[in-house]
């Protein structure tokens, strides 16, 4: 299954999830999915350091539209301050 979370990193920005990931992040402890996470900015090294900080593995990056591909845990959709 490959959902869209389209979450914007840069500094100040709005965070959103899909309402399907919104609906997925409470009570999966441990569970992982397939999410492409957007950007505002075509990813850098950094970008995905952060992601990857959080429990998440880059799988492809899809510069094209400014995201990348990644598995991570669903508990990490939203941590506390709303970032991934």
């Amino acid at each position: 299954m490959l959902l869209v979370a389209g979450l914007s990193f840069a500094e100040g920005k709005k965070h959103k999830l899909s309402r399907d990931l919104e609906a997925l992040k409470g009570g999966h402890n441990g569970a992982t999915m397939d999410v492409i996470i957007q950007f505002n900015q075509t990813p850098t090294t950094a970008h995905h350091q952060k992601v990857q900080g959080k429990g998440g593995v880059l799988k492809t990056n899809l510069d094209f539209i400014k995201g990348a591909h990644y598995s991570v845990l669903v508990e990490a959709l939203r941590c506390p301050g709303g970032r991934l």
